[in-house]
């Protein structure tokens, strides 16, 4: 069976609810077929299946658009996949992360980077134990390299869900793409 062949079958399936977590995917796909094409190693692809927080947005997007699947369709199916233990928060959270929440279920969260409107990408740095500057350069040029994990951690910190943070991320990815687009028109 050829590669594009095997990469169709996954949107029927999806659709039909047969494949309902991203490691289903690789019961009709091997790991092997996706390594080669994402410029993989076999060995390093097989740990990221098991580790899933370690894909970046952009290997998601590859992934999904290899198999037909949008990036919140990827999203939802690595949700039941998703290391949870790997979700801690620091023992005293700053007190902005509850604005955060706040803002998010009054509507004014509509994308990863609107998070930080309401607390300072410092604080967060620190909490994830990141660089502040590479996180705020980074988060504004493009989400599409950041690995899921930092991702689900900062939205962990906000008290998001997985699915609230991964909507977040997609709403983020279409924005960040959209205006990549029209500014190389």
């Amino acid at each position: 069976m050829k590669r594009a062949d095997l990469y169709a079958t996954i949107r029927p399936l999806f659709d039909q609810k047969e494949i309902q977590s991203f490691r289903d995917i690789f019961l009709y796909v091997s790991g092997t077929v996706f390594a080669a094409d994402l410029g993989k190693r076999t060995d390093r692809f097989k740990e990221l299946i098991e580790h899933v927080d370690e894909f970046t947005v952009e290997e998601i997007v590859l992934m999904g658009g290899l198999v037909r699947l949008s990036l919140m369709e990827m999203l939802t199916l690595i949700i039941p996949n998703y290391p949870t233990d790997k979700l801690s928060s620091p023992e005293k959270k700053n007190i902005s992360y509850k604005a955060v929440w706040a803002m998010y279920n009054e509507g004014q969260v509509e994308s990863f980077t609107d998070i930080f409107k309401y607390i300072k990408v410092a604080i967060v740095a620190k909490d994830i134990r990141k660089n502040r500057s590479t996180l705020s350069s980074s988060l504004k040029a493009s989400i599409k390299k950041f690995p899921l994990g930092t991702l689900a951690a900062i939205g962990s910190l906000c008290n998001l869900t997985l699915k609230e943070t991964f909507e977040l991320i997609d709403a983020e990815y279409t924005r960040q793409t959209q205006k990549s687009s029209l500014n190389s028109e």
